[in-house]
C-alpha cells in the first residue's frame, strides 16, 4: 500500500511538473510571440521612415536636378548669344566650314561658345548631373537639329585637333534626344491613329 502511495505521488507530481513546463513554456511562448511582434512593428516603424527619408531625398535630388538643368541651359542660351534662337542660323540648312570661316567674329564665337556650352552641358547629362529630360522639354529638337548641321564644322575642328573625342560627350546626348524625339513620334502617331480609331467607331 505504502509503495503504491508513493507510486500515485510519484505520478501526480510527475504529471503536475509537466504541466507547470507545459504553463511556462505557453507563458514563455506567448511573451517571445509578443516580443517578436513588437520588433517586427519597430523593424517595420523603421523601414518606413527609412523609405520615407529615401523618398524625401531623392525627390529632393531630382528638383534640384531639374533645375540647376534649366539654370546651365539658360547660360549656354545666354553665353551663346541666343545661338538656339538666332535670326542668322537656318535651322535645316547645313552649315560648311567654308561658310562658318567667312563669318565674322561675333558670329563664329557664338557658335564656338553654343558648342562649348553644349558640351559642358552634355558632360552633366551624361554623368547623371543633369536631367536629359528636362532638355529634351526644353529644346530637344532644335539642339538636335542645330547639332546636325553644324556637323562639317564639328567634323573639321576634330580633324584640327586630331582628336575624335572632341563634342564626343555632345554627340552621345544628341544620340539619346533622338531616341527620345522619335519614341515621342512613335507615341504621338499611336495616339492619333487611337483618335481616328474611336471617330470611325462612333460615326
Amino acid at each position: 500500500m505504502d509503495f503504491i502511495c508513493i507510486l500515485n505521488v510519484s505520478m501526480f507530481l510527475a504529471n503536475l511538473a509537466i504541466i507547470i513546463g507545459i504553463i511556462v513554456a505557453t507563458l514563455h511562448l506567448n511573451e517571445l510571440k509578443k516580443t517578436t511582434i513588437a520588433t517586427q512593428d519597430t523593424a517595420k516603424a523603421t523601414y518606413e521612415t527609412v523609405e520615407a527619408t529615401y523618398k524625401s531625398i531623392k525627390n529632393d535630388h531630382e528638383r534640384r536636378q531639374k533645375q540647376s538643368t534649366i539654370d546651365f541651359f539658360h547660360r549656354v542660351h545666354v553665353d551663346s548669344g541666343g545661338y538656339l534662337n538666332s535670326k542668322f542660323f537656318e535651322i535645316n540648312k547645313p552649315l560648311s566650314y567654308e561658310i562658318f570661316k567667312a563669318k565674322d567674329a561675333d558670329e563664329k564665337d557664338s557658335i564656338m561658345n553654343f558648342l562649348t556650352g553644349l558640351e559642358n552641358l552634355a558632360i552633366g547629362v551624361n554623368t547623371g548631373i543633369f536631367n536629359i529630360d528636362v532638355c529634351y522639354h526644353l529644346c530637344g529638337t532644335h539642339m538636335i537639329a542645330i547639332y546636325e548641321s553644324l556637323s562639317d564644322v564639328i567634323d573639321n575642328i576634330r580633324h584640327q585637333t586630331k582628336s575624335q573625342k572632341t563634342f564626343s560627350d555632345s554627340e552621345h546626348m544628341i544620340e539619346e534626344l533622338k531616341k527620345m524625339r522619335d519614341i515621342a513620334k512613335k507615341e504621338e502617331a499611336a495616339k492619333k491613329e487611337e483618335q481616328i480609331k474611336n471617330i470611325s467607331l462612333n460615326a
